[in-house]
């Protein structure tokens, strides 16, 4: 089940979890998988107690604050812009 964020007419986007497989199965398609952790996270260089680090093939890294309007609220999917 893959979570996509179609932007609805009341400019509320859903976002949902998926599980591991689901985006296992989903590495190899067009799916653009976004990663708001820290450049040190993305890189493996800061683990925060995870047993591993690093980004997912592909994924490609946002800052959280990119994720955001001025009002806090998530901006429109067409408004991410990797890092």
């Amino acid at each position: 089940m893959a979570v996509t964020l179609d932007t609805p007419s009341t400019a509320h986007a859903t976002v949902g979890l998926v599980t591991r497989q689901d985006l296992c199965n989903q590495l190899d398609t067009e799916t653009q998988i976004l990663d708001a952790r820290t450049a040190a996270e993305f890189a493996g260089e800061d683990l925060r107690k995870n047993a591993r680090g690093g980004h997912l093939p592909g994924a490609r890294r946002i800052g959280h604050a990119g994720l955001l309007t001025a009002e806090g609220r998530l901006k429109s999917p067409t408004h991410y812009a990797p890092c």
